[in-house]
């Protein structure tokens, strides 16, 4: 699948669980190559993966902004390229990550869009007044 924005799954106001599920192989020329949330609660649990998704922009797998919020249960995060925030990009958003592996991630062509925008960050970015909390997790072979 290609999209401007959320590649795979493009959520607005809403609330969506993922469970056993696998978004795979999307695209976005904006961001969120698998997912793009806004003002959205995502739950992923019980082995779901966001794998092999690009965006051009900002967060391969998952991009969250506007107080989004993303609770990720025994998952992986895996694989996923963008210019900034491989795996997870947290604009204004929050994300709880509990035994989750966030992996292989890749901010392909790290570059500031402006004085205040993020750069980097192969495998999580989180911004303007993001909270990111890890628990048992692991954040393993990611690169920038």
């Amino acid at each position: 699948n290609a999209a401007t924005e959320g590649g795979g799954i493009f959520a607005l106001e809403s609330a969506v669980t993922l469970e056993g599920t696998e978004v795979r192989g999307n695209t976005a020329r904006r961001s969120g190559g698998g997912v793009l949330l806004g003002r959205t609660s995502l739950v992923l649990q019980n082995a779901t993966s966001i794998v092999g998704n690009t965006a051009v922009l900002a967060g391969g797998g998952l991009h969250l902004s506007d107080t989004s919020v993303v609770n990720c249960s025994s998952s992986s995060i895996l694989s996923n390229t963008a210019d900034t925030a491989g795996g997870l990009h947290l604009q204004s958003s929050s994300a709880h990550v509990t035994n989750c592996s966030v992996r292989q991630n890749v901010a392909a062509a790290p570059r500031c869009g402006g004085a205040d925008a993020p750069c980097g960050g192969g495998a999580i970015v989180a911004s303007e007044n993001a909270v990111l909390m890890l628990v048992g997790s692991f954040v393993i072979g990611n690169r920038a």
